[in-house]
């Protein structure tokens, strides 16, 4: 429990700055030094011993000094840096591996770590609640900048906290693959959120997981054998219900079974209810004219082609007319009527084909002309 305390204006400085750094007894606040970049805490540990972190053994014999750079939480507008002088100690343990090593600063940093751990707690309470590039920004804000690798590198280290045992426990089988057996889906009811998945839906797997999480008092699984005895191995003391989707499905089951030996009862029933019923009086349309004579659909003008259909059609009647030509003129073996000898036949015959092409080919060569225009790359339809 922490303890309120007063400073007064003539106290020194030192006092007011182990107030907000992190509660280590044997770190000594030297000067405190404002640069453009924030604010620069200079400190140096003060620790007679230190154990070592491979053996145990504790000792006090210094191997050399060095300078450790943590940054801290902001103080307002200002980032926080501390540069705290650190010692290296000498094993004196012969059967140790480990000859040197560096002085353990537990509750402000971990060993290697450029942050205070109270420095990434806030970063990772950040990222668990933005995530990377909204956390980015938040952060930025906060006077704490970070890029978005860094928060999510946070989150990979710190990992997922073990969920508590639930209380309500959900238990069905699903399958990974087609080619993969089956596995078995932990829910928390309560909480609605999944809790873990095992490797198989046998009753072995459920029972060693109830085993080794006790609490569960609730255990709500399908109609499944195997799960039935794990539950009851494994939790013998909780009360095993039948889920919702599963009961509902079984009432459908059983309701669908107990009406399909009755189809032809219910089928005549409903039959006589639709004779017993009387037949509505529906008007007919031929009803609201006096004469009696059925109604003629109104006459409808078609519609008048615009200017480029009118030329379309125009043009689709004249080609087919210069098609059809064309055709009679091959059938007379290449003989004209205005032409006496062969050559001026055939020199008709293919002037005729060539402005049949022409013509059949002009609309097309005038939209090949537009789409060139337009710098279009589509083909022509």
């Amino acid at each position: 429990m922490k303890t309120s305390s007063l400073l007064k204006p003539r106290e020194s400085l030192g006092k007011l700055v182990k107030q907000v750094l992190p509660a280590l007894p044997s770190l000594q606040v030297e000067h405190l030094e404002v640069t453009p970049e924030g604010l620069l805490i200079r400190a140096s540990s003060t620790q007679a011993a230190n154990v070592c972190p491979l053996c145990g053994s504790s000792t006090t014999r210094v191997h050399s000094r060095y300078e450790r750079t943590f940054q801290d939480l902001p103080w307002g507008n200002l980032r926080v840096r501390l540069r705290v002088r650190v010692r290296r100690f000498f094993c004196l343990n012969p059967a140790c591996g480990r000859r040197v090593f560096t002085e353990r600063m537990a509750p402000l940093a971990k060993p290697h770590a450029r942050r205070t751990l109270r420095l990434c707690e806030a970063l990772l309470k950040i990222a668990w609640a933005e995530g990377g590039e909204a956390g980015e920004r938040q952060s930025k804000a906060q006077g704490m900048p970070v890029c978005a690798a860094t928060l999510l590198s946070l989150l990979r280290q710190a990992g997922e906290a073990d969920p508590p045992t639930p209380r309500v426990l959900g238990v069905d089988d699903w399958g990974f693959a087609a080619t993969h057996p089956t596995g078995t889906l932990l829910v928390d009811l309560e909480r609605h959120r999944p809790v873990d998945v095992l490797l198989g839906s046998d009753d072995r797997v459920l029972a060693q997981w109830l085993g080794s999480h006790p609490g569960v008092e609730i255990i709500c699984r399908d109609r499944g054998a195997s799960y039935a005895r794990g539950a009851s191995k494994g939790a013998p003391h909780a009360r095993q219900v039948l889920d919702r989707w599963h009961l509902l499905k079984n009432v459908g089951e059983v309701l669908q079974r107990a009406v399909a030996q009755y189809v032809d009862v219910l089928g005549q029933a409903d039959q006589e209810v639709k004779m017993s019923l009387p037949k509505p009086n529906v008007p007919r349309p031929s009803e609201g004219k006096s004469d009696g004579k059925p109604r003629k659909p109104p006459r409808r003008k078609p519609a008048t082609p615009r200017p480029q259909r009118a030329w379309q059609l125009n043009m689709f009647h004249h080609v087919h007319e210069l098609a059809a030509a064309s055709a009679i003129l091959l059938t007379t073996s290449g003989k004209c009527s205005t032409c006496t000898n062969k050559p001026s036949a055939n020199i008709c015959t293919w002037s005729t084909l060539l402005i049949t092409g022409i013509v059949l080919w002009a609309p097309r060569w005038s939209r090949i002309g537009s789409i060139l225009r337009r710098g279009g790359h589509r083909g022509l339809s």
